[in-house]
């Protein structure tokens, strides 16, 4: 169990928060249904509840490390997709920063990258696009 040391409970709680969000972090699309997908977020928060209060601790840490090893791919993966949209954004944000590109284009998952083709100083746009929201999965 990740435990933040000294005696700050803000911090102990967030990598407690931190630790259990990494492993369990499906997402409602990998649900059939939003109930069955809200259980699972009050599962998670309950399980969160109990390791901050140390209330429970090894049965929460057996299961934890059992739906871990069960779970690896999925866990792997879902860390994978949330990387790659971060650095998608990331691209986003930064060639919004610089004024590259419209908010409009950065909102549609369109953003426009600047290519300096060799020998021909002036700048041509190539657009790139971004997987969206829908096409995730």
């Amino acid at each position: 169990m990740v435990v933040a040391s000294g005696t700050n409970s803000f911090a102990k709680e967030m990598a407690i928060r931190k630790r259990i969000s990494n492993i369990y972090n499906k997402r409602e699309e990998d649900f059939p249904s939003l109930r069955e997908y809200n259980d699972y977020l009050e599962e998670v928060e309950d399980m969160t509840c109990k390791l901050i209060e140390d209330f429970d601790v090894p049965a929460i840490e057996a299961k934890t490390t059992k739906y871990e090893q069960e779970n690896y791919d999925q866990i792997m993966n879902a860390a994978c997709k949330a990387e790659e949209l971060a650095q998608h954004w990331q691209q986003a944000r930064d060639l919004l920063h610089r004024q590259t590109v419209s908010w409009p284009q950065v909102k549609a998952h369109k953003p426009v990258f600047p290519v300096y083709p060799r020998g021909n100083m002036h700048l041509q746009l190539q657009e790139v696009h971004l997987p969206s929201h829908d096409q995730q999965a």
